[in-house]
Formats: C-alpha cells, sequence, structure tokens
C-alpha cells in the first residue's frame, strides 16, 4: 500500500486527533509555559503489552517503562520488545546504531528546572525545546522518529546570585550535529529597584551541520519545483544533507524584563532580533540557479543573509489555590526575505534541506504574529496551544500549530493525553491531513484497578516500513500510524511524597 493510500485513509485518525488535542503529556515544558508544567517523571514501573500496528504490519509484545523521581533528578527508560505476527522475528530497529541504539532506551534524565533552579540539565529526547525567547530556536524536538529517537541534551547554569548564566542544547551526540548556546547576564540583578533587578540581556548562537538524516519517502514539497535529490536516490526521493552539512548559522540577541509581578499576575515583555546567515553550499546554489532557469525567478539568485525582529508580552494569571491559571503569550514579528522566525522548530528535523531551501527561494519581506496560550482548571484539564502565523501565508512562509494537553483525572479513572504538531501549513485547512509535515500522540485508558490499566496509543510519526509490492520487498522511514492496544501493569515503587 502506498504512502498515499496509507494517509488518504488516516484521514478520519487526523479529526480524532484534533478533537483530542487537549490530550498531552509534553516531556517539558518551557520557561514561557512554566505555570502549566506538567512532571518529567513519576514513581512507577510500567508495562503495556498488546498489540501494535506499524504501517500495515502487525507486531505482539511489550514496553518496559519505569520511571523515577528523586526530588530534582528524574529518569526515564523505554525498552521494546516486540514481535512481528508474520514470522515471530524480533523488531530491533530501536536498537540499531551501535551505542546510539543502546542509548536510545533512556528516555530522558533530567537534574533540576529550566529556569527555576541555578543547574538544570536532560539527556535523551528533548521536545518543546527553547534557547532564550525563541527568536531563532522555539518548540524544536530531536526525534520526530518515535523508534530512532536521538540522544541529545540541554542545560541551564546560572550559579550564585545569577547574574551570570548559560543555557544551550546539542541535539544528538552521535556525530556532527545541531548545537545551540545562549550566554545571559542580568546586569541589576543587585538593584532594589523591582523592576530594573529583572532585566536580562543575551546573545545566542545556533549552528548545524548534520550529516545525517531520516531517509524519508516525501509526498510533498515546500516548492512547485521537485527538491533535487542525489542519483541514488532518485527512485524514493530521499531526504539528504546536502546543504546542511556545509553548516547552517543563525544568531540572535535578546532582552526581557518583568514590567508586573504581584500575587497572582505576572507579566513579562521582550524583544529579539536575530539573522540566518547565508547557507553557502554550492549543491543549494546548484539547485538555486536551476529552480531559476525552470521558473523563471531570478530573483533566488539574489539569496543572502536574512533578519528579524520581533516583540512580545507574556502574561500569567493564577488564582486562589491554584482553582485556575492562565498564561498567553503574544508576539509581533516582522522580517525580511531568507529569514523565518524560529526556524529552528518542531518540524526542522524532518527534513532540514527541504527547509533551508524554502527559506533560500522566500524573497518577500512580511510581517506575522506568535501566540501561545496555556491553562488549567482545578488541575483537571490542561491544555497548551500556539500558532506561528504569518500575515501571508505561502510555501516559503508557512505557519505552524501545536497543542497539547492532559484531561487525566477529570473522570475518575480514565487516562487521555496527547499531543500533535503541524509544521510547513501553506493553508490552515492542512491542519487535518495527517502526513509528512505531522507529528501526534494520543493515549486513551482505562483504570481498572490502581496498577491495572486497558488503554490504545496512537501515534503519527516516523518509522520503518516495509512495501511488498516489490521483489525483494523495500524497506524505508514513511510518516505512518503506530497503533497500540494495550493492557499495562503499572507499579508504584514508592510514594511521590517520599521520593520528594
Amino acid at each position: 500500500m502506498n504512502f498515499k493510500t496509507i494517509t488518504n485513509q488516516m484521514n478520519f485518525w487526523g479529526v480524532m486527533t484534533l478533537v483530542c488535542l487537549f490530550l498531552a503529556k509534553p516531556q517539558q515544558s518551557k520557561a514561557q509555559g512554566d505555570l502549566m508544567a506538567m512532571a518529567d517523571s513519576a514513581n512507577v514501573f510500567a508495562i503495556p503489552f498488546g498489540y501494535t500496528q506499524i504501517g500495515e504490519t502487525g507486531y505482539v509484545g511489550f514496553r518496559l517503562q519505569p520511571e523515577l523521581a528523586f526530588g530534582k533528578i528524574g529518569v526515564g527508560l523505554d525498552i521494546p520488545i516486540m514481535f512481528s505476527t508474520k514470522d515471530g522475528s524480533f523488531r530491533a530497529e530501536e536498537f540499531q546504531d551501535g551505542l546510539g541504539g543502546v542509548l536510545r532506551m533512556i528516555q530522558y534524565f533530567r537534574y533540576g528546572r529550566k529556569r527555576r533552579d541555578p543547574f538544570y540539565i536532560k539527556v535523551g529526547v528533548l521536545r518543546r525545546s527553547y534557547l532564550g525567547f525563541g527568536g531563532l530556536l522555539n518548540n524544536y524536538t530531536n526525534s520526530p522518529s518515535f523508534e530512532r529517537r536521538k540522544v541529545g541534551f540541554e542545560f541551564d547554569i546560572s550559579p550564585g546570585n545569577r547574574f551570570f548564566g548559560v543555557e544551550g542544547l546539542y541535539s544528538d551526540i552521535n556525530g556532527l550535529n545541531l548545537l545551540a548556546v545562549r550566554p545571559y547576564v542580568r546586569p541589576f540583578v543587585n538593584s532594589l529597584a523591582p523592576i530594573i533587578n529583572t532585566f536580562e540581556i543575551g546573545v545566542g548562537v545556533v549552528h548545524d551541520r548534520s550529516q545525517q538524516a531520516l531517509p524519508v519517502a516525501s509526498t510533498t514539497t515546500p516548492l512547485p519545483i521537485t527538491i533535487p535529490t542525489t542519483s541514488a536516490d532518485s527512485t524514493t526521493d530521499l531526504r539528504d544533507t546536502r546543504y546542511v552539512n556545509n553548516g547552517m548559522t543563525g544568531l540572535n540577541v535578546d532582552a526581557g524584563i518583568t514590567l508586573l509581578n504581584i500575587p497572582f499576575i505576572k507579566v513579562d515583555a521582550y524583544t529579539q532580533y536575530a539573522f540566518l546567515l547565508k547557507n553557502n553550499s554550492d549543491s543549494l546554489k546548484k539547485d538555486l540557479d536551476a529552480i531559476a532557469s525552470v521558473a523563471g525567478n531570478e530573483a533566488v539568485k539574489e539569496y543572502g543573509t536574512g533578519s528579524g525582529f520581533s516583540a512580545g508580552v507574556r502574561a500569567r494569571l493564577n488564582f486562589i489555590a491554584n482553582i485556575f491559571a492562565m498564561e498567553a503569550r503574544l508576539e509581533y514579528q516582522n522580517y525580511s526575505k531568507f529569514f523565518r522566525p524560529q526556524f529552528f522548530d518542531a518540524a526542522y528535523e524532518i527534513n532540514k534541506d527541504a527547509g533551508i531551501l524554502a527559506l533560500a527561494t522566500d524573497t518577500t519581506a512580511t510581517n506575522g504574529i506568535y501566540g501561545t496560550l496555556s491553562g488549567h482548571l482545578l488541575n483537571k484539564i490542561k491544555i497548551t496551544g500556539g500558532l506561528q502565523l504569518p500575515f501571508e501565508i505561502s510555501k516559503t512562509n508557512p505557519a505552524l500549530l501545536f497543542i497539547q494537553g492532559d484531561a487525566t483525572g477529570l473522570i475518575p479513572k480514565v487516562v487521555l493525553s496527547g499531543t500533535y504538531v503541524k509544521g510547513n501549513l501553506f493553508t490552515l485547512q492542512d491542519a487535518l491531513v495527517l502526513d509528512d509535515r505531522s507529528l501526534a500522540n494520543v493515549r486513551a485508558a482505562y483504570q481498572l484497578y490502581s496498577w491495572l490499566t486497558l488503554g490504545v496509543d496512537f501515534r503519527w510519526t516516523f518509522a520503518k516500513v516495509t512495501n511488498d509490492t516489490f521483489d525483494p520487498p523495500i524497506e524505508r522511514v514513511e510518516a505512518t500510524r503506530y497503533v497500540m492496544p494495550y493492557v499495562g501493569i503499572n507499579i508504584p515503587l514508592f510514594s511521590n511524597k517520599s521520593a520528594n
């Protein structure tokens, strides 16, 4: 069955996913969303076992998912044990790549909380990561493929009186990959003035020189012209890193201040200015010349460094006894040609070269907005949503949508959670279609007992699938569904109160 057929069949799942978009359990919350922070870990040993469908292939087995929390320390593992229903073979895809495959079993290890503790570090899968106020890198994930999770790390160190600090991340310890670093200072932190002492200024650098990418078969393209591929990949339209392996770099200067901080209300304001330096890949230059001759667009030959400016406010409300809390962020963005705000985002790792090519053919300056809204009610319903929306959406200026939440506990014994991200949106109607620009995760379950749960996990992710219409069968990574009805055993190791 080809990818287009699978995608058409998944339209129903797309609608169901969007219905469940208030259901999410994020791995990590941003500083902008600390008010709505959900725990990275719990003290439990979970073993969901049952039937799993990945693409059109069935598997039976279980996943070992212990999670431990000791104060500021959290550890989570995810070890799959699955066998094919066709021939009984063990599914080893998640263990491949030597030491990197073994380390992939570490879902996360963290110490502290970003922007809360003087020392914070997290190792493993990175989700909703950001740098500074998010001008260049925001809502970033290093693992668009669930089964080919990467092991990266992020940190935030601000010792002593927190006059000086440095934050950053590295996307994948396996070779040369994305590196982001931002030193920052709070020059008036010792001042008695209540507003001035919150002033912070930082300088960020993001540099990517990845040598590897997911070999993903694509049905979408960010341009009217097919993305050029190497001759070896031309039959499957595999992704490559011909542009980014020469280096993709962004620079950012930002500053922020707390305007109001009283019980129940906090208001911050910030501004930032960023550059995306010209990518000097010879392959990119040749492809731009080819596009110019085919499309008759000589403007793409002007490709160079782009820049952007943004300013925004963030407001947090927290009512008595934490009955209701809400956080809103609104940001105005103004940027030149060859620039895209939050270029390193949730969709960046899916197809880096396509993003660079779209950027290089963006010959118009434009404006846009970025907004997020988060909230919880009695800690029973938690929701976070965001939209980056250019005033004029196009294939070179796409939108990005993300929604996540958690309604576990709203109905006794019912577990409801999920996430949804859609990048490179050319029209807002595309948000209802699951394709190779989408990432989704939905869980629905019922607790029969405190230690036994029945449920189903649905993921729209990148996984290795086999096309049996060819002889021999062709294996490749595609955006596809990952469905697992399961019976889960959850064994509390000790109480959270004891752990804390």
